[in-house]
């Protein structure tokens, strides 16, 4: 889920809930300061009536001024309650605040009742509530789409930047230059970037040097002793027993070769150094590894069969594409029952290569990596499917394994 979209789902999260707390906060406000307001009226109104009383006069407004004698003995201290009384003008009943108590004045005992309604009556403010939520939310929306337009302004640096970085090819020893805002931590974000590619295509560079290198200062000198150990297989004074350990050299030797030949080549691929990428004919260059390798299939008794279901057309680098088809027969072969036919399925959406023979002795998430085999195979480097996965991955395709009814099936899901 994007940034922006996770800020608007906790935005519509917490606001139904800010807005409430807000209406509720407003209602036990409203109430406060009409009580208050209502306490202060009577306390007016105490004073007046007090001396209404003294200069002989006693005012009668039920139900606002309720006075009446009490016993001499009766004392009632002042305290202020709510109370509700039927407003028939409104035809609707109406929260008033009370002040009740006794006075001595000119000799006599009066309980003293005063009532004064409150500024806005419950029905009102909850009126007032309603119309306050209301407004609020159809003023949600709109804070939605404003905050949508900011959070799309705000990060759009960010998104400018990460559109610069994935057009960005390593490859091709270009700097990466970042675009500028007027965002500090985005140009703190895209320094830091700047710097750390820098670095890593230096240590790119220096990697597919040593890479090239490496296969010139290696390969001349393993190709001078694999020369000077034929000459000496073909001495005439060579005796038997020297005649073998030479034999056990030159195989070494020349799997030393292979070895140097394959990590070489899975360093090139992650490096992206084959970069010829261009549309192939996967059914021809299916059919000529099989012609290629129906020889060596024939010294274990095998066969090879293919099955295109249509014209199977693919962007990739050929030498790649024969790479990988190669290391998967030769797979096949090596591994497979001898007397059987390994079958080669190609669709428009995959490829499949089975052979049968008995299960894995290795857990099958382990048989893509380097030097894994599912047995002691004398001539098998390890390194094959290692291979296969990298191509894979380097054109997003997905290199896939299952072991089914006695049939190993590798398979690659094209993209």
């Amino acid at each position: 889920m994007k940034l922006i979209r996770k800020t608007q789902r906790y935005y519509l999260l917490f606001a139904p809930i800010l807005l409430l707390l807000a209406g509720a906060f407003y209602y036990g406000v409203s109430r406060f300061l009409a009580t208050e307001d209502a306490e202060e009226r009577l306390r007016y109104i105490r004073q007046q009536v007090i001396k209404e009383i003294e200069s002989g006069n006693i005012p009668k407004l039920d139900p606002l001024i309720h006075i009446k004698e009490a016993p001499a003995d009766a004392l009632v201290k002042r305290a202020y309650t709510d109370t509700i009384i039927y407003e028939p003008f409104e035809d609707e009943k109406l929260d008033y605040r009370q002040l009740r108590f006794t006075e001595h004045i000119n000799g006599k005992k009066y309980l003293i009742t005063l009532r004064h309604a409150i500024a806005e009556s419950k029905p009102q403010r909850l009126q007032v509530l309603g119309m306050a939520i209301i407004i609020l939310l159809i003023l949600a929306p709109l804070f939605q789409i404003l905050n949508s337009w900011l959070l799309q302004k705000l990060w759009n640096p960010f998104y400018n930047s990460l559109s610069a970085i994935k057009q960005y090819d390593l490859g091709k020893g270009a700097k990466l230059t970042l675009p500028r805002s007027d965002t500090d931590e985005f140009n703190e974000l895209n320094m830091a970037i700047e710097e750390m590619t820098a670095k890593i295509n230096r240590d790119y560079l220096s990697l597919k040097e040593f890479t090239e290198n490496a296969a010139h200062e290696i390969q001349t000198p393993l190709a001078i002793i694999m020369s000077k150990i034929e000459l000496l297989i073909q001495s005439s004074t060579l005796q038997e027993a020297d005649s073998e350990l030479l034999g056990a050299i030159n195989d070494s030797t020349t799997r030393l070769a292979r070895l140097n030949d394959s990590l070489l080549l899975l360093t090139k691929i992650e490096n992206n150094q084959f970069r010829s990428n261009t549309e192939v004919n996967f059914n021809e260059i299916v059919q000529q590894q099989v012609d290629e390798l129906e020889e060596l299939a024939a010294l274990r008794n095998l066969r090879i069969s293919t099955e295109f279901s249509s014209a199977m057309r693919i962007y990739m680098n050929p030498s790649l594409a024969e790479i990988l088809i190669r290391n998967l027969l030769r797979n096949a072969i090596r591994y497979s029952d001898s007397d059987t036919t390994i079958i080669v399925l190609l669709d428009q959406t995959y490829l499949e290569v089975i052979n049968s023979g008995p299960p894995l002795t290795i857990p099958p998430e382990q048989l893509f990596d380097r030097f894994k085999k599912s047995n002691s195979a004398a001539n098998s480097l390890g390194l094959g499917l290692a291979i296969v996965k990298q191509i894979c991955a380097v054109h997003g395709h997905q290199a896939g394994y299952r072991y089914k009814a006695g049939q190993h099936i590798f398979s690659i899901e094209f993209s």
